[in-house]
């Protein structure tokens, strides 16, 4: 039997732990529902490499500290100039990215 557990910041989204052991990631179907955006635009994104995520077999899956970090982003941050931002600086190996500017 394998438990859930409540994901910080999002309502009403319960997911099963990731048995992988490089970090937590989100469905791209719950990222989706925390960014308020729809799927189809989430993959083509990550199939493009736009988005931070990885790809297990046929499937998905997003970065959970890229999404909530965003919606804890200023109210003016572009998601797609966050998202390039995030990148670079993960690809410069800093710890953390920082936010977009606004």
């Amino acid at each position: 039997m394998q438990s859930t557990e409540r994901l910080q910041g999002a309502k009403d989204i319960e997911r099963t732990p990731c048995a992988c052991s490089t970090g937590p990631f989100l469905l791209v179907s719950e990222a989706a529902t925390v960014l308020k955006v729809s799927k189809s635009y989430l993959y083509g994104g990550l199939r493009e490499g736009r988005f931070p995520g990885v790809q297990f077999g046929d499937s998905y899956r997003m970065r959970s500290d890229f999404v909530f970090g965003f919606i804890s982003a200023p109210s003016g941050a572009r998601f797609e100039d966050y998202a390039a931002n995030w990148i670079a600086q993960a690809q410069e190996g800093v710890a953390q990215p920082v936010e977009a500017a606004a």
